[in-house]
């Protein structure tokens, strides 16, 4: 009987909100926001009442409840998972500091709350142990904090946090690098929005953040500087909308950003290029989302944007390997644009969506090479994308079939 009461004060802490977001002039998607940190709010203060529950628990209450409440508004499931991790992070951080919880401890609460929260959603387990990375990161971030930690040991800690909650929610060590460089991202992203300072000098310290974060992970140092790189772009980009800049000039200013750091530390134009082309990639998929835009052309305007990267310099030299590189790039950014997107999709429908930014990749950067080579590379280059993706190699074979046929 409480538990049904409960979940009706918190359905109408959350409508109570939209409608206020609503009326003070809020976009859709900031009236679901309030709706479900309203409705998260009020489940996580009722639940207290009544039990003394722990603070995984309680955040538990509080995710599934913004994440119901953030649905009902009208969210997409992806995006109402965002909400869930907000809420869990926060209701987590927030108890346990209260009764003196580590850092440590706070971000394993966070994880576990949202580990049930994903559950309730329906999520699959990539997605979920997605969220509780980003859950487990954020909670880290926000207990470092209080802790009056400095910048960088918070970045640190959220780092560590994300990755040891992502390898515990199944990932594998490629996959869990890519939750810390989210992590980076996001940490990065915090930081220049409460600096006064130049897009220069932000992307300065997103650069510092990002690599101390990245290498207190332990990740490879090729990954360091991937972070790093799709940090500046976080934050660059971010940067750029807030000065009154259009969305195609936050692209292109990212991809600049990234090119001049990526050489500067010690990246060849052509690696610079790559990484930039996966950090825009997400970038624009963010921009898209914030403005309300379809999962297709959020998707869609993300290959355009790390197209513009992989096209911002020309290829040092045109051969196979680098060719290859490129595509799996492209494949990969795709990918990545589509799961977080289009969330329910298989893993050969993904692939079969990828396969097409390789493709034009391969095509784009085979000037003047003869048909059948250009053929050859786009197959090559898919079926190692899709074998990487995770798809049996039948699949990734017939992936490649199709992609060698739409090349030529």
């Amino acid at each position: 009987e409480h538990a049904a009461a409960a979940a009706k004060a918190s359905s109408t802490a959350g409508d109570a909100a939209k409608k206020a977001a609503e009326a003070a002039g809020a976009s859709p998607r900031e009236a679901a926001s309030a709706a479900a940190r309203a409705a998260a709010t009020t489940a996580a203060k009722d639940a207290a009442k009544v039990a003394n529950l722990a603070p995984a628990d309680l955040a538990g209450v509080a995710a599934k409840s913004a994440f119901q409440s953030a649905k009902d508004a009208g969210m997409s499931v992806q995006q109402a998972m965002g909400m869930a991790v907000d809420a869990a992070s926060d209701t987590a951080a927030e108890a346990g500091a209260a009764i003196n919880m580590t850092v440590d401890n706070i971000a394993k609460a966070a994880a576990d709350a949202t580990k049930t929260a994903s559950k309730a959603a329906g999520l699959d387990p990539q997605q979920a142990a997605a969220s509780i990375a980003m859950a487990a990161g954020k909670a880290a971030s926000i207990a470092a904090a209080a802790e009056g930690m400095r910048p960088l040991q918070v970045a640190k800690a959220s780092a560590t946090a994300a990755q040891h909650a992502a390898m515990e929610a199944g990932m594998n060590q490629a996959q869990a690098a890519r939750a810390v460089v989210n992590m980076a991202r996001m940490a990065a992203s915090l930081k220049a929005k409460d600096m006064d300072a130049s897009t220069d000098k932000k992307a300065t310290a997103a650069a510092k953040m990002s690599t101390a974060a990245a290498e207190a992970a332990g990740l490879e140092p090729e990954e360091v500087l991937k972070a790093m790189v799709a940090a500046v772009a976080t934050v660059v980009a971010e940067s750029t909308i807030a000065d009154g800049g259009t969305e195609d000039e936050a692209i292109n200013a990212a991809v600049q950003a990234c090119l001049d750091r990526g050489i500067e530390a010690g990246m060849s134009p052509s690696q610079a290029s790559m990484a930039a082309a996966s950090a825009v990639g997400k970038v624009a998929l963010d921009l898209a989302t914030l403005a309300g835009e379809s999962a297709e052309d959020a998707t869609e305007a993300s290959q355009d944007a790390a197209r513009v990267a992989l096209n911002s310099v020309s290829a040092e030299d045109d051969d196979e390997a680098n060719i290859v590189k490129k595509a799996k790039v492209a494949f990969d950014s795709a990918a990545e644009a589509i799961e977080v997107a289009a969330p329910g999709m298989t893993k050969k429908e993904v692939a079969g969506l990828a396969a097409g930014a390789a493709v034009e990749a391969v095509v784009e950067a085979s000037s003047g090479k003869p048909v059948s080579e250009v053929v050859w590379i786009a197959s090559k280059s898919v079926f190692e994308a899709a074998k990487k993706l995770g798809l049996e190699p039948a699949d990734a074979v017939a992936v490649a079939a199709d992609a060698s046929g739409s090349a030529g």
